[in-house]
């Protein structure tokens, strides 16, 4: 019998432990295929001011198709709302201390907040199957690829035949696509590279082939070329992740890297990688270091509500490197506080999706926390928050476990023998319990 429009049919497992999607099952809206091809550009509308090309594909889904909007109960928690009533209290506080909002406050930060749930909103409404999750992120791999490729050959260019490009990368010196920021466009590649690399160890990987090869070299390459201590931060905890769930593949993975280094080293050799230029930026750190002490700094003074919204750019010129200590600078204690309730949440409803999903499903969902935890791990050294990947990674892992939800006899206990059974299923059953 099939299930109410705003709920998910179930879907019989294959003998192989795949879901079969039911034959009636629609396509994925075209408009959020639209905005996840686009994440990876960036229009410098000013210059302070850069618009995501995407957000267009997101109002036309807004006008054209908000009534397909559902608020599915796996996908939004209290902390959503406390995070939204944290972001308002936050312009209130300022408010109070200046006499005044600027239209950064309420542009850049209340408003691209909105814009962010609203896009959450979108595409926890429109995947409902795990052959969507999939398409979803086949589609953000594909199209981060192919703009990396553009980038590479750009940034290439200006090496070896001192090509000068004002609309790519970064001062022809570090990679950054159309994103400008190098830091912001490594975090862009590490979730690209963890859907494809780590959400593919399934019966039916996110791409297959050759093509999933050329995607992983040159993701991989291209978090090399932003330079970014950021990025490679990133890509280490993805794989810490990756580690913790699938042991065996990521030990496999990590093999690879040596045979890698030849290459490296010709890279090193012909001077289009050098060592100086990916180490050696003392003002940087000199400078990050300084922004985290005034951030503490600030703290002391406003422990409880913080700052308020914007005020620390407002009072240093610069904003917090490290997305924590931005929270608990503008914010407080309440503010970091629903920060970190909102973040774990997605670690928790993830690995409790992992336990819930078929076979092919758990890889998928490896590779979102992997992403979600590479996301975490470069907010440690750039503000993040407002990354529309990472919320792509957030809503992801929330309709994922909507359609694990939704298959409740779809439990697998992992390898490893009765031991690991007896907690495995037992966790897995008394979850599906206690939502039912």
């Amino acid at each position: 019998m099939l299930a109410r429009a705003d709920k998910i049919a179930p879907i019989a497992p294959k003998a192989a432990g795949t879901a079969k999607p039911l034959p009636e099952e629609r396509p994925v809206n075209f408009w959020l295929l639209g905005y996840v091809a686009l994440l990876p550009y960036q229009w410098a509308a000013t210059l302070h001011a850069r618009l995501g090309i995407a957000d267009a594909c997101l109002a036309a889904y807004l006008i054209f198709n908000a009534s397909r909007i559902r608020l599915r109960t796996e996908a939004w928690r209290i902390w959503h709302f406390a995070l939204l009533l944290v972001f308002a209290v936050g312009l209130l506080v300022s408010a109070a201390r200046e006499g005044t909002v600027t239209p950064y406050q309420y542009l850049n930060k209340e408003f691209g907040l909105l814009t962010l749930f609203a896009a959450y909103a979108m595409i926890t409404s429109e995947v409902e199957s795990w052959r969507q999750l999939r398409q979803v992120m086949r589609v953000y791999v594909l199209g981060v690829t192919l703009q990396n490729v553009v980038a590479l050959a750009a940034l290439l260019a200006s090496y070896v035949a001192k090509m000068q490009f004002s609309f790519i990368n970064y001062d022809n010196e570090r990679l950054s696509g159309f994103l400008y920021d190098p830091n912001a466009y490594g975090g862009l590649l590490v979730v690209a590279l963890a859907f494809n690399l780590v959400g593919s160890a399934g019966s039916v990987p996110v791409t297959r082939g050759f093509l999933r090869l050329f995607c992983n070299m040159t993701l991989a390459l291209g978090i090399v070329f932003t330079f970014s201590r950021s990025a490679w931060m990133a890509l280490v905890a993805t794989w810490l992740v990756y580690l913790v769930l699938q042991p065996k593949l990521a030990a496999k993975t990590l093999g690879i890297v040596p045979a890698g280094l030849p290459l490296v080293a010709v890279l090193i050799g012909l001077g289009l990688l050098s060592p100086k230029r990916m180490l050696d930026r003392p003002d940087t750190i000199k400078q990050r270091v300084g922004l985290i002490n005034d951030s503490l700094v600030q703290f002391a003074k406003h422990p409880v509500f913080g700052m308020g919204l914007g005020e620390f750019r407002a009072a240093e010129g610069l904003i917090v490197h490290n997305t924590p200590l931005w929270f608990l600078a503008d914010f407080g204690l309440v503010g970091l506080g629903v920060f970190i309730g909102f973040v774990a949440w997605f670690f928790v409803a993830g690995f409790k999706t992992y336990l819930l999903a078929p076979r092919d499903g758990k890889s998928y969902v490896v590779g979102l926390l992997a992403a979600h935890c590479g996301m975490l791990g470069l907010s440690m050294g750039i503000e993040g928050f407002y990354q529309r990947q990472w919320w792509l990674c957030f809503a992801l892992i929330a309709a994922a476990a909507t359609v694990a939800r939704k298959v409740p006899e779809a439990i697998h206990c992992p390898p490893g023998g009765r031991m690991r059974a007896r907690i495995w299923r037992p966790a897995a059953a008394a979850y599906g319990r206690h939502q039912a």
